[in-house]
């Protein structure tokens, strides 16, 4: 169990100095820009879906 939680503390500290050193392990994800006419064109791009709640939403 200790040699377990050495190697632990050891992929940590690891971690820290690569975070400290500008190393980034993780990159950030790719965000697509979507133009304004497909945003608005109904059922595009957005799905309003809700899990659970109701009440009013608009519409007839």
């Amino acid at each position: 169990m200790k040699a377990y939680a050495l190697f632990c503390a050891l992929v940590v500290a690891g971690f820290a100095v690569l975070e400290r050193r500008g190393v980034n392990l993780v990159p950030e994800t790719h965000h697509v820009v979507v133009p304004a006419s497909v945003r608005g064109s109904p059922g595009g791009y957005r799905v309003y879906r809700s899990w659970g709640g109701g009440g009013f939403r608009g519409g007839k």
